[in-house]
């Protein structure tokens, strides 16, 4: 059948299904249908909501459904929402409920091409929740010519990458080592916890954490899973989900930066193992970087996560052979731990309050300039700023703040975060670029609890 054909058979195809024909003409329209695959599922999915009885049954077979029920009718109505928000709350709900919406796969991977990205970067991580039993249909729209391909292969990424076909598999490698050859250091802001260790022996590193099966990654893809501003797929639920242990299953071991090798993530999953909590955060922590010193002489960890209005989880830990410098650990429902002299770089900082700017432009400015202010605040959630606009555009909102603030007298001295820390010790992560020096390449590796799960994940390259 040819290519140019294929939508006109389909469309007729639909009309018979629609129309309830019956016999030969409509074992013809099946036939044409499920050969057609992917590019029949968006007019088979609108046959199940708005179709008669007998149309919808025809179309929900075709779709994998054993009975179309008026649940199964709502659903997918709700699937093909004209308002995005209404789309993507469906496709969220699909994800959470798991292997159970199986059936679904078929309608679901219509939301893989859909105008509003944030539904697609949710309908990706939907599969990933539904989990390997939707691999033959993401696999079908991955070999298809249609444009929702790419996500596809992002949702198999996801579930795992053994799922994905070995010719992908040898594209993707081919460009990741392309790539890594000339690849620059790009400014990354964290939301994650990471370690800074003075060696370049990345064997030594590997061993140290007890990671395996290293592949190696660009330093964009490296990084991006520990990015705060994480853009691309899966959707926010994914990465909140503590039981899929997608955080705790792989490590990213980066090039040799101006002398420093970093480690972001967990050596393992410290929240399920058999200490309390309050010892993985602290005694468990310092007990870690001690042992890396022994082996590594300076090390360093740092801890950045954004929690929204709450203010930021923070905190560094500083061995030297053996022996524990600087504890430090501060969030906003306990307070700091403090343990040992503050570093060097400590000084000159104020501590977090909870406030920050807003707090200092509510206590001293005029409510007329405080509001004028707020009113160009970049916007966190503006999908237009990348990580580096949004943080350049928010340097200068600060700017203009704090000359404000000077103006009535007040002097505002920056606050200590783990980044900026990291900065005056060993890398500043925001200051990435040309200037960086970099050794070797980076590799992502299985930690002991990955290794039930093997890798995956979708990331930019």
């Amino acid at each position: 059948m040819a290519v140019e054909s294929i939508g006109a058979d389909v469309e007729a195809a639909l009309e018979v299904l629609g129309d309830g024909t019956p016999g030969a003409e409509w074992a013809w329209a099946e036939t044409v249908l499920r050969q057609a695959g992917p590019a029949a599922w968006p007019g088979l999915a609108e046959a199940v909501v708005y179709g008669d009885d007998e149309s919808a049954q025809r179309a929900g077979v075709l779709l994998g459904f054993a009975h179309v029920t008026d649940e199964i009718r709502i659903r997918v109505s709700y699937l093909l929402d004209e308002d995005p928000r209404e789309r993507r709350e469906s496709v969220s709900v699909l994800g959470w409920r798991g292997s159970a919406m199986a059936p679904f796969a078929r309608v679901l991977a219509t939301r893989l091409d859909d105008p509003e990205p944030s539904v697609v970067a949710e309908a990706v991580g939907a599969f990933a929740g539904i989990g390997r039993v939707t691999v033959p249909v993401l696999r079908e729209v991955r070999r298809s010519r249609l444009s929702s391909r790419r996500a596809a292969l992002a949702a198999l990424a996801e579930i795992g990458w053994d799922t994905i076909d070995p010719w992908d598999m040898r594209v993707l490698t081919r460009l990741t080592t392309a790539k890594s050859r000339t690849e620059i250091p790009q400014p990354f802001y964290p939301d994650a916890e990471w370690y800074a260790l003075r060696t370049t022996d990345r064997d030594a590193v590997l061993r140290a954490f007890d990671l395996s099966d290293p592949v190696p990654v660009t330093m964009r893809a490296g990084f991006e899973r520990w990015s705060a501003r994480r853009t691309t797929p899966p959707g926010p639920w994914l990465l909140e989900r503590s039981a899929d242990h997608r955080q705790c299953g792989q490590m990213f071991v980066s090039p040799v930066l101006d002398g420093w090798t970093l480690v972001f993530g967990k050596p393992k999953d410290m929240y399920h193992d058999d200490t309390a909590e309050e010892d993985y955060e602290h005694d468990a922590q310092q007990r870690l970087c001690v042992d890396l010193s022994r082996q590594f002489g300076t090390v360093y960890w740092y801890v950045q996560i954004v929690n929204g209005g709450c203010g930021d989880w923070m905190g560094w830990c500083a061995a030297e052979n053996g022996t524990l410098t600087r504890y430090y650990h501060h969030d906003f429902s306990e307070g700091a731990v403090d343990i040992g002299d503050p570093l060097t770089a400590e000084a000159g900082l104020r501590d977090p309050d909870g406030a920050g700017l807003l707090g200092m432009m509510n206590s001293h400015l005029p409510r007329e300039k405080m509001l004028s202010l707020l009113g160009t605040q970049p916007d966190y959630d503006d999908r237009d700023l990348d990580d580096t606009a949004y943080a350049a555009a928010q340097q200068i909102w600060s700017g203009r703040v704090q000359a404000a603030l000077a103006d009535v007298g007040v002097d505002v001295l920056p606050t200590r975060s783990a980044a900026l820390i990291a900065k005056r010790t060993t890398v500043g992560l925001d200051e990435l670029g040309p200037g960086t020096s970099v050794a070797g390449h980076g590799v992502l590796a299985l930690t002991e609890c990955g290794r039930q799960w093997g890798h995956r994940g979708a990331f930019p390259l």
